[in-house]
């Protein structure tokens, strides 16, 4: 993730915080590490690079980011594009309902399937 992407996670989870204290409700909790799933079947290797890239850790160095990127390429470019396609929307649906986070903003609760982002 770009470093000027991470810091407008930063102040967009500042922002969020302060609304919330202002509210008086408690602080979000932070994401449990989730498991990767166990891949198999068509598109194995894409799922699994898929949950790999949407779990990295926010100050994970930029290198892993790149690599984990260019693995998702990859493994998407060995698949029909419109089978990829399906693959991408199904897996962020499921990384959405186990994990309650958008798997491209990684805010909890909606998932931006048409890329609309996060708050």
């Amino acid at each position: 993730m770009p470093d000027l992407a991470k810091k407008a996670l930063a102040i967009a989870r500042e922002m969020r915080e302060a609304e919330r204290r202002r509210k008086g409700l408690p602080p979000t909790p932070e994401p449990q590490e989730i498991p990767l799933p166990v891949a198999a079947g068509p598109g194995a290797a894409y799922r699994q690079a898929l949950w790999h890239l949407w779990t990295l850790p926010p100050d994970a160095p930029q290198a892993t980011y790149d690599q984990a990127l260019a693995e998702v390429l990859l493994q998407e470019s060995l698949l029909p594009p419109l089978v990829a396609q399906a693959l991408h929307r199904e897996e962020a649906r499921r990384f959405h309902a186990e994990t309650g986070r958008c798997p491209f903003c990684q805010e909890p609760g909606e998932l931006h399937l048409d890329g609309s982002g996060g708050s």
